[in-house]
């Protein structure tokens, strides 16, 4: 499977161990820089609004555009392609992201 790289804007923050695949979504591991400790939290709550489907409160409203404002871009190692405007999902060290 292929590895990826996570950014926001210039700065790395994770690498992404692809392990497998549910149309649309890609599935792996989350292997963090200490770079990525400074939105930990973000990602957590946002994950936590997903997993209760609060999407219409203000604050989860909040959290979802904090989270797009990081601009997060995505390098796929193989050929490295370079996608933005994805969809990242957080728990732990598992991340499953939508291209």
């Amino acid at each position: 499977m292929n590895i990826w790289e996570l950014y926001n804007e210039n700065e790395k923050l994770a690498d992404l161990r692809q392990t497998d695949l549910d149309q649309p979504w890609f599935i792996g591991e989350l292997i963090p820089t200490p770079a990525f400790d400074r939105y930990r939290n973000l990602f957590e709550r946002a994950q936590r609004f997903i997993e209760t489907e609060e999407f219409d409160s203000e604050e989860s409203e909040d959290t979802f555009i904090e989270v797009d404002n990081l601009k997060l871009l995505l390098v796929r190692l193989s050929d490295k392609r370079e996608f933005t405007g994805i969809m990242l999902s957080v728990t732990g060290n598992e991340a499953w992201w939508r291209i």
